[in-house]
């Protein structure tokens, strides 16, 4: 039976890691992407040589642009799902002000965030024409509700989530399904710094009493792009309950 492949940006660490240890427990080939060269080399040697599966990484940065994500898909002849983890800038304190923000600055998310993204859904997509295949944006929920201070990161947010629903209807005829993950809060490495007296009031706003872990997430991106056969076009929302009560 032939290898299904995998490509997951920004999979080195935290969530996109977590993605691609549940694709390779279901024998997968990955690869992996990173803006360090070193960190996705290395990355993809640990997780070859725990899963005993074919994985590659390779050096992905948005400030390359379209050359560069050329550059990956001129070394993947196969690919069946993509996973699009990265590209997430907008939280930054300089663009907490829409009224002093740089809109040079703001522009940049929305380039990154989006137009980034849909060049390797297309270079993806036009791997997958053949044969179908999944594609998964990881949004936020964030885009269903208002935050203050983040005006650039939900507008791309927002922007993907619409996009999911254009691209599902227009690579349809080929076979390939795209959705939306949108996770909620999760227990990253900023979650772990806060205290606990902070994570108590964080977690008793959530329904279910907790935030998603990076195997939440893991587990709603491999069913979005292996499980969910009849889905395209939709958004999975992780985020314990809280976007049911809006």
């Amino acid at each position: 039976m032939s290898v299904k492949y995998v490509l997951i940006t920004g999979a080195t660490a935290g969530t996109g890691l977590a993605i691609a240890r549940r694709f390779l427990k279901e024998g997968y080939g990955v690869y992996i992407t990173s803006r360090r060269e070193e960190d996705a080399k290395k990355a993809a040697a640990a997780l070859a040589d725990s899963f005993k599966l074919p994985v590659r990484g390779f050096k992905l940065d948005p400030a390359d642009g379209e050359a560069g994500v050329s550059a990956i898909f001129e070394e993947i002849d196969d690919l069946h799902a993509l996973v699009l983890n990265s590209a997430n800038l907008g939280m930054t304190p300089s663009l907490a002000n829409p009224l002093t923000l740089d809109i040079k600055e703001w522009s940049e998310v929305i380039n990154t965030n989006v137009v980034w993204n849909f060049t390797l859904a297309r270079s993806a997509a036009r791997l997958m024409q053949d044969h179908g295949g999944a594609i998964v944006f990881i949004g936020s929920n964030t885009c269903r509700r208002a935050i203050a201070g983040r005006s650039a990161y939900i507008a791309s947010k927002g922007a993907i989530a619409s996009m999911t629903k254009a691209l599902a209807m227009d690579f349809a005829p080929y076979g390939i399904r795209v959705n939306c993950l949108m996770p909620g809060m999760i227990a990253t490495i900023r979650w772990d710094a806060r205290s606990a007296a902070e994570q108590e009031v964080c977690n008793k706003q959530i329904p279910l009493g907790k935030v998603a872990t990076y195997d939440d997430i893991a587990e709603g991106a491999f069913f979005l792009a292996h499980s969910a056969t009849q889905s395209t076009g939709t958004e999975m929302i992780i985020d314990g309950g809280v976007d049911a009560r809006l």
